[in-house]
């Protein structure tokens, strides 16, 4: 056996080695988080086109339900108040329009005139007066929630 020293080949050719490996461990290391860096921008520019497809999406559903509004607002049975004309035009249109869970038509108090699908509990009320007063206020459309959304 021999002795364990620096003067050895084997101990030279083991720490040149050594020493050649350690850079490339490091590029590694190096490529590995510049990897992640990029990944994680991706990520984020990814969520944010997505945020904003999602708010285009939202702002073409309040348009479309804004355009019902007007379009329904300037039928017969509305305009006269005739509540049984009033029910079955938003029963009808509520049948073409499923992404609607109800229709319905109040006074400027926030009374429920008509709808399409019978009013029940006592939050919906209240619920369509807030929505009346808002739309009163912003002299416009306005959407409300169900009584189950708020």
């Amino acid at each position: 056996m021999g002795r364990f020293s620096f003067s050895s080949l084997r101990i030279r050719l083991l720490a040149l080695v050594t020493l050649a490996v350690i850079p490339a461990f490091g590029l590694t290391f190096y490529i590995d988080q510049e990897e992640r860096q990029l990944a994680a921008e991706s990520a984020r520019a990814d969520v944010l086109r997505l945020a904003w497809l999602a708010a285009a999406e939202q702002a073409q559903v309040l348009e479309d339900a804004r355009q019902l509004l007007l379009t329904v607002s300037q039928f017969p049975a509305l305009q006269q108040a005739d509540l049984a004309g009033c029910q079955t035009t938003f029963t009808n249109i509520l049948r073409q329009h499923q992404r609607y869970s109800n229709l319905g038509m109040t006074t400027q108090t926030g009374d429920g005139l008509c709808s399409a699908a019978p009013i029940q509990g006592e939050a919906l009320p209240e619920a369509m007066t807030r929505v009346a007063r808002h739309a009163l206020a912003l002299n416009s459309f306005t959407l409300g929630a169900s009584a189950a959304g708020t």
